[in-house]
């Protein structure tokens, strides 16, 4: 190689050095302005937290959502904004055990964003658990009925109740995966027997603020929902929080409570 093609070829290596290092400056910078932005965004909701909540789901592009998904919100929805405001106030914090705000005070948050932040905890269940939408009310009930299986032999109401709730369990795998009325009646008949495995308490089928809070408790206390928490391990974390456990609780006091919202007179305590 000649002596003038060797010194062209290092002018253009050096260009091109030049030219990457240039390159990499300004992206670096660009970075730089992002977190830059990113901390006065923070800054200015940390200041102004009172209004600005608000914002988000107007500015925010909404997200693609299959049509299964956006069916089973509408339904998650409609249950939720249904509560009564006593009730509501027992889902928002059963749900704050892995409902996380990390930058609103509880005073902050109102209905719309709590809606929201479910909604997000649900799309992210299912993305976590590959399982589809259109499931999500089989596998709910899927994941409870065999708690209350030892009725199907005993005759009398309970196995009556028990049948009735197998028959929803059909329904919901066909046309009416959709149907949260259909899975509202499966959740009375489950709780009303689930409580009632215990032999000091008869079978009825009331809707009572002490039923579900039971139910929830002794659903906590099986040994496979407390083998998720060893080895230190808390509801932090991910394996917890997006477990199949949580998600079924979180279906089963919101659609509980719903009815409790909506009873006649003649139900109430």
């Amino acid at each position: 190689m000649s002596s003038n093609n060797r010194k062209e070829k290092e002018k253009k290596n050096d260009s091109f050095v030049k030219d990457v290092l240039k390159k990499t400056k300004e992206a670096h910078r660009d970075i730089k302005d992002v977190f830059k932005f990113g901390k006065e965004v923070v800054d200015i909701f940390n200041e102004f937290k009172d209004i600005v909540p608000t914002i988000p789901s107007i500015i925010l592009p909404k997200k693609y959502l299959s049509e299964d998904a956006l069916v089973v919100n509408k339904g998650i929805i409609e249950l939720i904004e249904d509560l009564a405001d006593d009730y509501y106030q027992v889902f928002k914090a059963f749900c704050s055990e892995f409902i996380v705000f990390n930058y609103l005070d509880d005073n902050n948050i109102d209905k719309d964003i709590f809606i929201e932040k479910v909604l997000d905890y649900i799309e992210t269940y299912h993305i976590k658990n590959n399982v589809n939408y259109k499931d999500v009310l089989q596998n709910y009930v899927n994941c409870l009925l065999p708690a209350i299986s030892s009725f199907d032999k005993k005759g009398g109401r309970e196995e009556k109740y028990f049948n009735k709730a197998e028959e929803i369990v059909n329904e919901l795998k066909k046309d009416s995966k959709y149907d949260f009325e259909k899975a509202k009646d499966f959740t009375r008949i489950f709780v009303s027997l689930y409580v009632s495995r215990d032999e000091k308490r008869e079978f009825d089928f009331d809707l009572t603020k002490d039923k579900i809070n039971e139910t929830i408790k002794r659903l906590r206390g099986t040994k496979s929902y407390k083998a998720l928490f060893q080895n230190g391990r808390t509801s932090a974390d991910m394996n917890i929080k997006y477990h199949k456990f949580n998600f079924v609780d979180m279906l089963l006091i919101l659609l509980y409570l719903n009815m409790l919202s909506n009873r006649s007179e003649s139900e109430l305590d």
